[in-house]
């Protein structure tokens, strides 16, 4: 049998995204968390969502991966100029579902989130990022139709309590409420299963990122992480025996800024707030000519490490590393680095320039990871994909169609046409909402926006008072802004801008007030569900009143009201208030238009069949719908569907559909098969269903295997994640 140059470059292609897909498998590192907009684990069909992140150094070039039914790939959205560092898919749809993360170029990744779309009436709306202990959590249980109705939750299988109005309040959640929830409404059905999950760590960083310094250089401490949901967080110290606060005034909260350090701002540092504790760092000031500079937070097993040996005038001399007292390396660079660095590399460094001195010694922590296994599944993938060659060679009337269906199974949803446009004009806020509490962090950035994501030298602007000027305090090259501590002479307007072009303008308010107004920082879509949240400084489940234009338009008992299906009519100055408390500034909630979308059969259509395809958009009476083919008009329209009857391979090309007053929809191809075909195509099917379960049982097996026999190393990495034990002294180990 002769086997065309087709069939040859069509299986590379399949190989190529294999071993793609599988390479990067690993286990995610929790210093990142993807974020969910909606910020929801569970969906119905036919929704919107949109993935990003935080946390991440934007610069390094970030992208949202998924993996789907084993299948791991890049998350495209199709924006005017679509970039790899958001995911926006516009219609939803069950196989959509599955893991989503953020990896950087260099390898970072972040926590995992299991997105569930569903077909069924109903499902059940948790976080979608883990919560932090202490905290309140609500959970929802919603239809399709609304999300009030008397509801029955379940953790792990067993009754947990009921709702009368579809929700349930976990006051103080704690790590025993981890687990798998769902809910149950009579007469409606039950949602599928999500995973709440429990946080308890937060981490203190350190500007530079080192763990030495000489004296009279500055150094600034500050608290990251979860402690971002604190408004009254501290920086802690502990010097010779003496616990105090890095502030010399005890009811300061926020940041730590030694602006000129001594020997003896030496000691250990950390971030406590409401009983909480970060991990711990040992900060070592030196009136000596050498310092080492090591990394200030624990580093992942398989990095790479960088130890750089300098003193006062400079960092490239000849020098001698030491670890745990002895010498390891000479170099004529001052400068070592510990190639995938492992739990053995543990322990206290330190460097000595000859002539000149050594340093003092400071500890290396290395934190466990879970990856391992990939290597193996790239293995077994080849054997498979080997056999599945002599399979593909042995058919010999089947024209590489199987080949052609597997290339579409593996790229056809990471590319679909109806992804997510959100509003690429405003920049993204974080956290994403327009009014802050004095002290609070918030990051301004421009990099995922379609105007400026291909531009190198955008800055954040901001106004107030009249005056314009740079949100950073230099002019750099990526001009991301990041407010550590914001006062209220920091509320005003912000905008992005670069090159002659302007970013659309959001308007931020920070108050020294009781009561803030939670609401979307960007632009919601037609259709969405909004909740708004008033909260005051030390809850958000107080009994509150919110008003639109000055109207009281609705009250809550638990400090939340939410916006089933916004339309236009729903936009305006929105602001709420707290009996006993106080009244919140008023901010802008803005609604775009909802896009137009054509839906149509993804994988190809075998002929005789009927199929129809649907046009959704804004709802607008009597308006005209036109349907196109190959860009000619075919038909015109009050209704929205269109029905081919008993389709042919004439039919086969690329349709969209025009709504009179609304817009039009993207082009998205009709392919047809015949009888053949399918038949093939059921048994390439078949045949990826054996590899399926034949892979999973490989991947379970290796992943239980790898899991024992590195459950003590895991166990030796929980001392990163301190929270309420003492601060532990490194160099005790």
């Amino acid at each position: 049998m002769e086997v065309t140059a087709l069939c040859i470059r069509l299986l590379l292609n399949v190989l190529m995204l294999l071993l793609d897909e599988q390479v990067q498998l690993s286990f995610a590192q929790q210093a990142y968390a993807a974020w969910i907009v909606p910020t929801r684990l569970q969906l119905f069909d036919y929704s919107p969502i949109t993935f990003n992140c935080e946390g991440f150094n934007t610069t390094t070039g970030w992208r949202v991966m998924r993996n789907k039914k084993g299948k791991v790939s890049m998350c495209f959205s199709n924006w005017e100029t679509a970039t790899p560092s958001i995911c926006a898919i516009k219609t939803v749809y069950p196989t959509d579902s599955g893991e989503y993360w953020c990896e950087t170029v260099d390898g970072e990744k972040s926590n995992i989130v299991n997105v569930t779309v569903t077909a069924g009436p109903v499902i059940l709306e948790s976080p979608a990022v883990p919560v932090m202990e202490g905290k309140a959590v609500t959970l929802h249980c919603r239809s399709k139709t609304s999300s009030v109705h008397i509801a029955d939750f379940y953790k792990d299988g067993l009754l947990l309590g009921t709702g009368p109005v579809g929700e349930l309040t976990i006051s103080s959640v704690s790590k025993s409420n981890e687990g798998l929830y769902k809910c149950r409404i009579s007469d409606f059905g039950e949602s599928p299963e999500s995973w709440l999950a429990v946080r308890d760590a937060a981490f203190v960083h350190i500007v530079p990122s080192r763990l030495q310094f000489f004296e009279h250089e500055f150094v600034f401490i500050y608290c990251d992480g979860f402690f971002n949901d604190l408004t009254k967080w501290r920086v802690m110290k502990k010097i010779k025996e003496t616990t105090t606060t890095c502030k010399r005034k005890l009811e300061t909260p926020g940041p730590c800024n030694i602006t000129t350090a001594f020997s003896f701002d030496s000691g250990e540092y950390w971030c406590e707030a409401e009983g909480k504790k970060s991990n711990v760092v040992d900060i070592t000031v030196t009136d000596g000519p050498v310092i080492l500079e090591s990394p200030a937070l624990p580093v992942t097993e398989g990095d790479n490490v960088i130890l750089r040996c300098r003193n006062k005038t400079t960092s490239n001399l000849k020098a001698d590393f030491y670890k745990d007292g002895l010498l390891i390396k000479n170099t004529t660079t001052a400068e070592m680095i510990i190639h995938g660095v492992s739990k053995s590399d543990e322990g206290l460094y330190r460097c000595n320039i000859p002539e000149a001195g050594k340093s003092a010694e400071s500890w290396l922590a290395v934190r466990a990871h879970q990856g391992g296994i990939a290597v193996s599944i790239v293995v077994a993938i080849l054997l498979v994909t080997v056999l599945l060659l002599l399979l593909m060679m042995g058919l010999n009337y089947m024209k590489c169609k199987v080949l052609t269906v597997l290339v579409l199974l593996l790229s056809a949803q990471v590319q679909h046409s109806d992804c997510h446009k959100a509003d690429a004009s405003f920049p993204r806020i974080v956290p994403s909402r327009l009014q802050f509490f004095e002290y609070e962090s918030l990051f301004i950035n421009c990099d995922e926006m379609s105007t400026f994501n291909k531009l190198t030298e955008w800055r954040v602007m901001r106004k107030f008072d009249d005056k314009k000027t740079i949100c950073n305090v230099k002019w750099e090259k990526t001009g991301s802004c990041n407010i550590t501590s914001t006062f209220t002479g920091d509320s005003g307007e912000y905008w992005c801008q670069a090159e002659g072009k302007t970013s659309s303008i959001v308007n931020i308010v920070v108050t020294a007030g009781p009561v803030i107004l939670e609401s979307p920082a960007s632009p919601v879509m037609e259709g969405d569900d909004v909740t708004l949240r008033c909260r005051n400084k030390t809850t958000s489940n107080l009994k509150a009143y919110f008003y639109k234009d000055g109207v009281l338009i609705r009250s809550s008992s638990t400090g939340h009201v939410t916006i089933r299906s916004v339309s236009q009519s729903d936009e305006g100055h929105y602001k709420c208030n707290i009996s006993g408390a106080g009244e919140s500034a008023e901010s802008w909630l803005a609604v775009t238009d909802m896009p137009v979308i054509l839906e149509s059969p993804r994988l190809p259509v075998v002929e005789g069949n009927n199929i129809t395809l649907h046009c959704r958009g804004r709802n607008t009476v009597n308006a005209i719908v036109h349907f196109y083919k190959d860009g000619i008009l075919i038909r015109n329209s009050t209704a929205r569907n269109m029905t081919i009857h008993s389709i042919s391979k004439s039919h086969e090309g690329l349709y969209k559909c025009h709504i009179s007053g609304v817009g039009e929809s993207d082009e998205t191809l009709v392919a047809v098969t015949d009888d053949r075909d399918n038949l093939f195509a059921q048994v390439c099917t078949l045949i990826s269903i054996v590899i399926a379960v034949f892979l999973l049982l490989l991947v379970m097996g290796l992943y239980h295997w790898y899991k024992d026999t590195s459950e003590a190393q895991l166990q030796q990495a929980t001392d990163v994640d301190v929270t309420t034990q003492e601060p532990i002294n490194r160099k005790g180990h």
